[in-house]
């Protein structure tokens, strides 16, 4: 999680959905609109604070389950409760599918800024233990029922690990355990579940996957 005057990537509103048939709440497949060809040539460079007050941008966030082919099981974790630790304060105490970040201006350097975000996202969370490969991206999740939600834009991605364990460098991660997709979705039936927005968007879209 950025601080206030940290360095970020954003785009207009506007550029990422120029017209009402680009637009869409909830989860988009990949292969119809190519988003992140647009984020990539349209970036705008500011700092975190100025991103997230300015209503008219979207942050872009590479959004990545990782998933334990020989267990069949996902990594699950649960977003820290302090401001110290994390100040999204609408994720705080979130429990979460999915791992990632803001993109810098170092990711996007000669190109293919987003899937750089994602690696170095993942390797400054997770410190996970084995390989992570067949990095796949399924589609867009764009959410606008809350405020942290409304500036942000997730590019939903899979991949594949044969880790079974987390070593996280980011105090924003405070628990983790690995979990069949069965059970997140039966936590999610749960009334009293805390699963952040976007892992329950991404769900079906994991399950129609595997």
């Amino acid at each position: 999680m950025p601080n206030d005057n940290e360095i970020i990537l954003a785009v207009k509103r506007n550029c990422l959905f120029p017209t009402k048939a680009y637009y869409f709440t909830g989860f988009r497949i990949s292969g119809q609109i190519n988003y992140e060809s647009i984020i990539e040539k349209n970036f705008l460079t500011l700092t975190h604070k100025s991103a997230t007050q300015d209503k008219s941008l979207k942050q872009p966030i590479a959004y990545v389950a990782v998933y334990n082919t020989t267990e069949k099981k996902f990594f699950i974790y649960k977003r820290a409760s302090e401001n110290k630790d994390y100040g999204e304060k609408g994720l705080q105490g979130k429990l979460s599918l999915g791992f990632g970040g803001h993109m810098k201006p170092l990711d996007n350097q000669n190109g293919g800024g987003i899937k750089k975000s994602l690696i170095r996202e993942i390797g400054e969370e997770t410190g996970l233990s084995g390989m992570l490969r067949d990095i796949k991206l399924l589609g867009y999740v764009n959410d606008e029922s809350n405020e942290v939600n409304r500036v942000h834009f997730g590019m939903l991605y899979v991949a594949s690990t044969d880790s079974l364990v987390l070593s996280p460098k980011d105090p924003e991660v405070k628990r983790w355990e690995l979990i069949t997709l069965k059970e997140v979705q039966k936590i999610n039936k749960d009334p009293r579940c805390n699963l952040e927005t976007w892992s329950r968007i991404a769900l079906e879209p994991l399950r129609k996957l595997l």
